[in-house]
Protein backbone atom coordinates (compact mmCIF):
# COMPACT_ATOMS: atom_id res chain seq x y z
CA UNK A 1 0.00 0.00 0.00
CA UNK A 2 1.48 3.34 -1.05
CA UNK A 3 1.67 6.52 1.01
CA UNK A 4 -1.24 8.86 0.31
CA UNK A 5 -1.39 12.65 0.62
CA UNK A 6 -4.10 12.25 3.27
CA UNK A 7 -1.40 10.82 5.58
CA UNK A 8 0.79 13.93 5.32
CA UNK A 9 -0.14 16.71 7.73
CA UNK A 10 1.73 20.01 7.49
CA UNK A 11 2.30 22.69 10.11
CA UNK A 12 3.56 26.23 9.60
CA UNK A 13 5.40 26.38 12.88
CA UNK A 14 2.72 25.28 15.33
CA UNK A 15 -0.24 26.18 13.07
CA UNK A 16 -1.69 23.60 10.70
CA UNK A 17 -1.87 24.55 7.03
CA UNK A 18 -5.49 24.26 5.92
CA UNK A 19 -7.01 23.60 2.48
CA UNK A 20 -3.58 22.62 1.13
CA UNK A 21 -3.63 21.10 -2.35
CA UNK A 22 0.09 20.74 -3.03
CA UNK A 23 2.62 21.20 -0.27
CA UNK A 24 6.10 20.10 0.70
CA UNK A 25 9.70 19.95 -0.49
CA UNK A 26 9.61 20.37 -4.27
CA UNK A 27 13.38 20.53 -4.78
CA UNK A 28 16.18 19.19 -2.60
CA UNK A 29 19.58 19.64 -4.22
CA UNK A 30 22.63 18.45 -2.29
CA UNK A 31 25.85 19.59 -4.03
CA UNK A 32 28.62 16.99 -3.90
CA UNK A 33 32.28 17.01 -4.82
CA UNK A 34 34.58 14.09 -5.48
CA UNK A 35 38.02 14.74 -4.01
CA UNK A 36 41.12 13.26 -5.60
CA UNK A 37 44.86 13.83 -5.47
CA UNK A 38 47.91 13.67 -7.66
CA UNK A 39 49.33 10.15 -7.84
CA UNK A 40 46.07 8.34 -7.09
CA UNK A 41 43.47 6.94 -9.52
CA UNK A 42 40.57 6.50 -7.17
CA UNK A 43 38.47 9.11 -5.40
CA UNK A 44 39.63 9.90 -1.89
CA UNK A 45 36.26 11.06 -0.65
CA UNK A 46 32.91 12.48 -1.75
CA UNK A 47 32.04 15.60 0.24
CA UNK A 48 28.62 17.16 0.68
CA UNK A 49 27.79 20.86 0.69
CA UNK A 50 24.87 22.65 2.34
CA UNK A 51 21.61 21.64 0.60
CA UNK A 52 19.51 23.98 -1.50
CA UNK A 53 15.88 23.37 -0.61
CA UNK A 54 12.63 24.68 -2.11
CA UNK A 55 9.40 24.34 -0.16
CA UNK A 56 6.09 25.04 -1.95
CA UNK A 57 2.63 25.61 -0.51
CA UNK A 58 -0.46 25.71 -2.73
CA UNK A 59 -3.61 26.31 -0.73
CA UNK A 60 -7.28 27.13 -1.29
CA UNK A 61 -7.48 28.94 2.06
CA UNK A 62 -8.80 32.39 1.16
CA UNK A 63 -8.71 33.79 4.69
CA UNK A 64 -5.71 35.71 6.02
CA UNK A 65 -4.58 32.92 8.41
CA UNK A 66 -1.54 31.98 6.34
CA UNK A 67 -0.38 35.55 5.73
CA UNK A 68 -0.77 36.41 9.42
CA UNK A 69 1.55 33.56 10.33
CA UNK A 70 4.04 34.66 7.65
CA UNK A 71 4.63 37.98 9.40
CA UNK A 72 4.00 36.73 12.96
CA UNK A 73 0.95 38.95 13.26
CA UNK A 74 -1.94 38.53 15.64
CA UNK A 75 -5.26 37.79 13.95
CA UNK A 76 -6.08 40.73 11.68
CA UNK A 77 -9.32 42.61 12.11
CA UNK A 78 -11.27 43.94 9.15
CA UNK A 79 -9.32 46.68 7.37
CA UNK A 80 -5.91 45.64 8.72
CA UNK A 81 -3.26 44.33 6.34
CA UNK A 82 0.12 42.66 6.03
CA UNK A 83 2.89 43.08 3.43
CA UNK A 84 5.27 40.36 2.28
CA UNK A 85 8.36 42.47 2.95
CA UNK A 86 7.68 41.74 6.64
CA UNK A 87 7.75 37.95 6.17
CA UNK A 88 9.70 36.04 8.84
CA UNK A 89 11.49 32.67 8.55
CA UNK A 90 9.10 29.74 8.61
CA UNK A 91 9.64 26.33 10.23
CA UNK A 92 7.77 23.50 8.52
CA UNK A 93 7.01 20.20 10.20
CA UNK A 94 5.16 17.38 8.49
CA UNK A 95 4.11 14.39 10.58
CA UNK A 96 2.98 11.38 8.52
CA UNK A 97 0.29 9.10 9.85
CA UNK A 98 0.59 5.32 9.92
CA UNK A 99 -1.87 4.60 7.14
CA UNK A 100 -4.95 5.93 5.42
CA UNK A 101 -7.75 6.34 7.93
CA UNK A 102 -5.33 6.52 10.88
CA UNK A 103 -4.40 9.70 12.74
CA UNK A 104 -1.49 8.09 14.62
CA UNK A 105 1.86 9.57 13.56
CA UNK A 106 4.54 7.12 12.43
CA UNK A 107 7.25 9.51 11.16
CA UNK A 108 7.76 12.66 9.14
CA UNK A 109 10.18 15.46 8.39
CA UNK A 110 11.05 19.05 9.29
CA UNK A 111 12.33 21.87 7.07
CA UNK A 112 13.36 24.69 9.43
CA UNK A 113 14.22 28.31 8.72
CA UNK A 114 12.84 28.81 5.22
CA UNK A 115 12.52 32.28 3.69
CA UNK A 116 9.63 33.48 1.50
CA UNK A 117 10.76 33.91 -2.11
CA UNK A 118 7.46 34.16 -4.01
CA UNK A 119 3.73 34.63 -3.37
CA UNK A 120 1.19 34.14 -6.15
CA UNK A 121 -2.62 34.49 -6.23
CA UNK A 122 -4.70 33.07 -9.07
CA UNK A 123 -8.41 33.53 -9.72
CA UNK A 124 -10.33 32.06 -12.66
CA UNK A 125 -13.96 31.58 -13.63
CA UNK A 126 -13.82 27.79 -13.65
CA UNK A 127 -11.35 26.66 -10.98
CA UNK A 128 -10.97 27.18 -7.27
CA UNK A 129 -9.07 30.31 -6.24
CA UNK A 130 -5.55 29.44 -5.15
CA UNK A 131 -2.56 30.95 -3.42
CA UNK A 132 0.94 29.58 -3.89
CA UNK A 133 3.97 30.40 -1.75
CA UNK A 134 7.57 29.38 -2.45
CA UNK A 135 10.21 29.29 0.28
CA UNK A 136 13.98 28.72 0.17
CA UNK A 137 15.83 26.78 2.83
CA UNK A 138 19.09 24.95 3.45
CA UNK A 139 18.21 21.76 5.27
CA UNK A 140 15.67 19.05 6.05
CA UNK A 141 15.55 16.41 8.76
CA UNK A 142 13.64 13.14 8.54
CA UNK A 143 12.26 11.57 11.71
CA UNK A 144 11.61 7.79 11.60
CA UNK A 145 9.40 6.18 14.25
CA UNK A 146 8.50 9.47 15.90
CA UNK A 147 7.17 12.97 15.35
CA UNK A 148 8.81 16.16 14.04
CA UNK A 149 7.96 19.06 16.33
CA UNK A 150 7.97 22.85 16.33
CA UNK A 151 7.79 24.59 19.70
CA UNK A 152 7.85 28.24 20.77
CA UNK A 153 8.98 29.80 24.04
CA UNK A 154 8.67 33.24 25.54
CA UNK A 155 12.24 34.34 26.18
CA UNK A 156 13.15 34.25 29.87
CA UNK A 157 16.86 34.67 30.38
CA UNK A 158 19.25 31.87 29.46
CA UNK A 159 16.67 29.17 30.21
CA UNK A 160 16.80 26.22 30.15
CA UNK A 161 13.99 25.85 27.60
CA UNK A 162 12.54 22.36 27.89
CA UNK A 163 11.15 20.30 25.02
CA UNK A 164 7.65 18.95 25.52
CA UNK A 165 9.09 15.45 25.03
CA UNK A 166 12.58 13.97 24.93
CA UNK A 167 14.31 14.77 21.64
CA UNK A 168 15.96 12.27 19.33
CA UNK A 169 19.43 13.09 18.04
CA UNK A 170 20.94 13.59 14.63
CA UNK A 171 24.69 13.54 14.03
CA UNK A 172 26.26 16.53 12.25
CA UNK A 173 30.03 16.74 11.76
CA UNK A 174 30.48 14.07 14.42
CA UNK A 175 28.36 15.83 17.05
CA UNK A 176 25.04 14.79 18.55
CA UNK A 177 22.49 17.51 17.77
CA UNK A 178 19.03 17.68 19.37
CA UNK A 179 17.77 21.18 18.56
CA UNK A 180 17.63 21.09 14.75
CA UNK A 181 17.20 24.86 14.53
CA UNK A 182 16.66 27.72 16.97
CA UNK A 183 15.41 31.13 15.81
CA UNK A 184 15.11 34.21 17.98
CA UNK A 185 12.18 36.45 16.99
CA UNK A 186 10.38 39.57 18.07
CA UNK A 187 6.81 40.64 17.41
CA UNK A 188 8.10 43.65 15.46
CA UNK A 189 9.34 41.27 12.75
CA UNK A 190 13.05 41.19 13.59
CA UNK A 191 14.67 37.78 13.81
CA UNK A 192 18.03 36.02 14.08
CA UNK A 193 19.12 32.46 13.43
CA UNK A 194 21.06 31.23 16.45
CA UNK A 195 24.30 29.29 16.09
CA UNK A 196 24.81 26.14 18.10
CA UNK A 197 27.75 26.51 20.49
CA UNK A 198 28.11 30.28 20.27
CA UNK A 199 24.47 31.10 21.04
CA UNK A 200 23.08 27.98 22.73
CA UNK A 201 23.80 24.47 23.92
CA UNK A 202 21.35 21.59 23.60
CA UNK A 203 20.59 18.20 25.12
CA UNK A 204 17.80 15.67 24.67
CA UNK A 205 15.66 17.62 27.16
CA UNK A 206 15.99 21.15 25.77
CA UNK A 207 18.37 24.00 25.04
CA UNK A 208 20.04 26.82 27.00
CA UNK A 209 21.18 30.21 25.73
CA UNK A 210 24.75 31.19 26.36
CA UNK A 211 25.32 34.21 28.61
CA UNK A 212 26.66 36.27 25.69
CA UNK A 213 23.67 35.45 23.45
CA UNK A 214 21.24 36.22 26.27
CA UNK A 215 22.82 39.65 26.68
CA UNK A 216 22.82 40.37 22.95
CA UNK A 217 19.17 39.32 22.59
CA UNK A 218 17.87 40.96 25.75
CA UNK A 219 16.35 44.04 24.13
CA UNK A 220 15.42 42.66 20.71
CA UNK A 221 13.80 39.26 21.22
CA UNK A 222 10.71 38.00 23.00
CA UNK A 223 10.23 34.59 21.37
CA UNK A 224 12.39 31.55 20.66
CA UNK A 225 11.30 28.94 18.12
CA UNK A 226 12.89 25.50 18.04
CA UNK A 227 12.52 22.45 15.79
CA UNK A 228 13.29 18.94 17.02
CA UNK A 229 12.16 15.33 16.64
CA UNK A 230 10.87 13.01 19.33
CA UNK A 231 10.26 9.28 19.60
CA UNK A 232 6.78 10.09 20.93
CA UNK A 233 4.19 9.31 18.26
CA UNK A 234 1.56 12.04 18.31
CA UNK A 235 -2.09 11.67 17.36
CA UNK A 236 -3.47 14.20 14.89
CA UNK A 237 -6.71 15.78 16.14
CA UNK A 238 -8.40 17.39 13.14
CA UNK A 239 -11.12 19.08 15.17
CA UNK A 240 -8.47 20.95 17.17
CA UNK A 241 -6.53 22.12 14.11
CA UNK A 242 -9.43 23.10 11.85
CA UNK A 243 -12.16 25.63 12.79
CA UNK A 244 -14.39 24.30 10.01
CA UNK A 245 -15.58 25.40 6.57
CA UNK A 246 -17.82 28.16 7.93
CA UNK A 247 -14.63 29.94 9.07
CA UNK A 248 -12.22 28.66 6.40
CA UNK A 249 -14.26 27.76 3.28
CA UNK A 250 -13.29 24.59 1.45
CA UNK A 251 -12.82 26.60 -1.75
CA UNK A 252 -13.75 29.91 -3.35
CA UNK A 253 -14.71 29.95 -7.04
CA UNK A 254 -14.45 32.88 -9.42
CA UNK A 255 -18.09 33.82 -8.96
CA UNK A 256 -17.19 35.00 -5.47
CA UNK A 257 -14.27 37.22 -6.60
CA UNK A 258 -14.55 40.79 -7.93
CA UNK A 259 -11.72 42.82 -9.46
CA UNK A 260 -11.78 46.59 -9.03
CA UNK A 261 -9.42 48.93 -10.87
CA UNK A 262 -8.78 52.54 -9.86
CA UNK A 263 -9.13 55.49 -12.18
CA UNK A 264 -6.39 57.99 -12.96
CA UNK A 265 -8.51 60.99 -11.98
CA UNK A 266 -7.31 63.60 -9.46
CA UNK A 267 -9.75 61.98 -7.05
CA UNK A 268 -9.60 58.34 -8.14
CA UNK A 269 -12.44 55.88 -7.71
CA UNK A 270 -12.57 52.09 -7.93
CA UNK A 271 -14.40 50.62 -10.91
CA UNK A 272 -15.44 46.96 -11.02
CA UNK A 273 -14.17 45.46 -14.28
CA UNK A 274 -16.78 43.40 -16.13
CA UNK A 275 -15.99 40.31 -18.18
CA UNK A 276 -12.87 39.30 -16.21
CA UNK A 277 -11.94 35.68 -16.99
CA UNK A 278 -8.84 35.38 -14.83
CA UNK A 279 -6.60 37.44 -12.59
CA UNK A 280 -3.10 36.67 -11.38
CA UNK A 281 -0.95 38.75 -9.07
CA UNK A 282 2.46 37.83 -7.71
CA UNK A 283 5.21 39.12 -5.43
CA UNK A 284 8.79 37.84 -5.73
CA UNK A 285 12.36 38.52 -4.68
CA UNK A 286 15.83 37.22 -5.55
CA UNK A 287 17.84 36.47 -2.43
CA UNK A 288 21.54 36.76 -1.77
CA UNK A 289 22.99 34.63 1.02
CA UNK A 290 25.44 35.79 3.66
CA UNK A 291 27.78 33.06 4.86
CA UNK A 292 30.73 32.86 7.24
CA UNK A 293 33.59 30.55 8.09
CA UNK A 294 32.74 27.83 10.57
CA UNK A 295 28.98 27.82 9.92
CA UNK A 296 27.06 25.08 8.12
CA UNK A 297 24.19 27.37 7.21
CA UNK A 298 23.55 30.81 5.79
CA UNK A 299 23.80 33.54 8.42
CA UNK A 300 21.19 35.68 6.64
CA UNK A 301 19.43 36.21 3.32
CA UNK A 302 18.40 39.56 1.90
CA UNK A 303 17.31 41.18 -1.36
CA UNK A 304 17.54 44.57 -3.05
CA UNK A 305 14.04 45.02 -4.43
CA UNK A 306 10.79 43.08 -4.60
CA UNK A 307 8.85 42.71 -7.84
CA UNK A 308 5.06 42.74 -8.21
CA UNK A 309 3.53 41.63 -11.50
CA UNK A 310 0.53 39.85 -12.94
CA UNK A 311 -2.11 39.82 -15.62
CA UNK A 312 -5.83 40.36 -16.16
CA UNK A 313 -7.72 38.49 -18.89
CA UNK A 314 -10.98 40.07 -20.04
CA UNK A 315 -13.70 38.91 -22.43
CA UNK A 316 -15.46 42.17 -23.32
CA UNK A 317 -19.11 42.09 -24.32
CA UNK A 318 -18.71 44.70 -27.06
CA UNK A 319 -16.28 47.18 -28.61
CA UNK A 320 -17.35 50.08 -26.39
CA UNK A 321 -16.63 47.99 -23.29
CA UNK A 322 -13.06 47.12 -24.26
CA UNK A 323 -12.37 50.69 -25.39
CA UNK A 324 -13.57 51.93 -22.00
CA UNK A 325 -10.96 49.69 -20.33
CA UNK A 326 -8.24 50.93 -22.69
CA UNK A 327 -9.21 54.51 -21.85
CA UNK A 328 -9.05 53.79 -18.11
CA UNK A 329 -5.62 52.13 -18.10
CA UNK A 330 -4.05 54.86 -20.27
CA UNK A 331 -5.58 57.67 -18.22
CA UNK A 332 -6.81 59.30 -21.44
CA UNK A 333 -9.75 61.63 -21.87
CA UNK A 334 -12.85 59.83 -23.10
CA UNK A 335 -13.05 60.02 -26.89
CA UNK A 336 -9.34 60.67 -27.48
CA UNK A 337 -7.24 58.28 -29.55
CA UNK A 338 -5.33 55.96 -27.22
CA UNK A 339 -1.67 54.95 -27.38
CA UNK A 340 0.63 52.59 -25.51
CA UNK A 341 3.05 55.27 -24.30
CA UNK A 342 1.04 56.14 -21.17
CA UNK A 343 0.20 53.82 -18.31
CA UNK A 344 -0.43 55.74 -15.07
CA UNK A 345 -0.20 53.82 -11.78
CA UNK A 346 -3.64 52.49 -10.85
CA UNK A 347 -4.96 50.62 -7.82
CA UNK A 348 -5.97 46.96 -8.13
CA UNK A 349 -8.31 45.47 -5.53
CA UNK A 350 -9.26 41.77 -5.75
CA UNK A 351 -12.09 41.20 -3.27
CA UNK A 352 -12.71 37.61 -2.20
CA UNK A 353 -16.11 36.94 -0.67
CA UNK A 354 -17.19 34.08 1.56
CA UNK A 355 -19.21 31.64 -0.57
CA UNK A 356 -21.38 30.86 2.46
CA UNK A 357 -22.00 34.54 3.22
CA UNK A 358 -21.62 36.81 0.19
CA UNK A 359 -21.80 39.96 2.32
CA UNK A 360 -18.52 38.99 4.02
CA UNK A 361 -15.28 39.87 2.24
CA UNK A 362 -12.69 37.34 3.41
CA UNK A 363 -9.69 39.29 2.17
CA UNK A 364 -8.58 41.78 -0.46
CA UNK A 365 -5.37 41.56 -2.48
CA UNK A 366 -4.18 45.10 -3.20
CA UNK A 367 -1.58 46.53 -5.57
CA UNK A 368 -1.69 50.31 -5.18
CA UNK A 369 0.51 51.33 -8.12
CA UNK A 370 -0.03 48.89 -10.99
CA UNK A 371 0.89 50.05 -14.48
CA UNK A 372 -1.44 48.10 -16.77
CA UNK A 373 -0.28 47.68 -20.33
CA UNK A 374 -2.16 47.37 -23.60
CA UNK A 375 -1.19 44.03 -25.12
CA UNK A 376 -1.54 42.35 -28.50
CA UNK A 377 -5.04 41.19 -29.44
CA UNK A 378 -5.74 38.51 -32.04
CA UNK A 379 -8.93 37.21 -33.57
CA UNK A 380 -9.28 33.44 -33.97
CA UNK A 381 -11.75 31.62 -36.16
CA UNK A 382 -14.93 30.57 -34.34
CA UNK A 383 -13.59 31.76 -30.96
CA UNK A 384 -14.51 34.56 -28.63
CA UNK A 385 -11.82 37.18 -28.14
CA UNK A 386 -10.07 37.42 -24.78
CA UNK A 387 -7.78 40.37 -24.12
CA UNK A 388 -4.85 40.07 -21.71
CA UNK A 389 -3.59 43.04 -19.68
CA UNK A 390 -0.16 42.46 -18.08
CA UNK A 391 0.86 44.78 -15.26
CA UNK A 392 3.78 45.63 -12.99
CA UNK A 393 3.76 47.42 -9.65
CA UNK A 394 6.03 50.43 -9.20
CA UNK A 395 6.95 49.95 -5.54
CA UNK A 396 7.06 46.15 -5.37
CA UNK A 397 4.53 46.20 -2.52
CA UNK A 398 1.52 43.90 -2.36
CA UNK A 399 -0.89 44.26 0.55
CA UNK A 400 -3.24 41.58 1.87
CA UNK A 401 -6.19 42.95 3.85
CA UNK A 402 -8.54 41.15 6.14
CA UNK A 403 -12.01 42.02 4.82
CA UNK A 404 -12.53 44.89 2.39
CA UNK A 405 -9.57 47.21 1.90
CA UNK A 406 -10.10 50.94 2.38
CA UNK A 407 -9.71 53.22 -0.62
Amino acid sequence: MSIRAAQMVHYQGTTRVLRAQNIGISNFNIPTEKVGEVGRDETLETTFETPDLTYDVESWDMTTRFEEKLVRSAALTSGQHVVFDDACPQDWVSPWTLRRGSRAVEGGYAAPYTILERAQYRFTNTAASSQTFTFKGDGAFFVPEGTPRSQEFTKAGTGPYSFDDTAKKTVLIGQDVYALNVTAMNDDGTYRRLRRGDDYTDTSTGFTLTASANTELADTVNKLAVVYGTAVKDTIVDATDDPGITVVPSQVKGKHVDLYVGTAAATPTLVRWPGVQSYEAGWSVSYEEDRELGNLYAVARDYDEAQVSGSITVRAMDVDAIMALYTQITGATAGDILNSETAPPLALHARIRNPQNSSQVLKTIVVEDARINISATQGRTRQKTDVSFPFNGDSGVMKVYNGQAPF
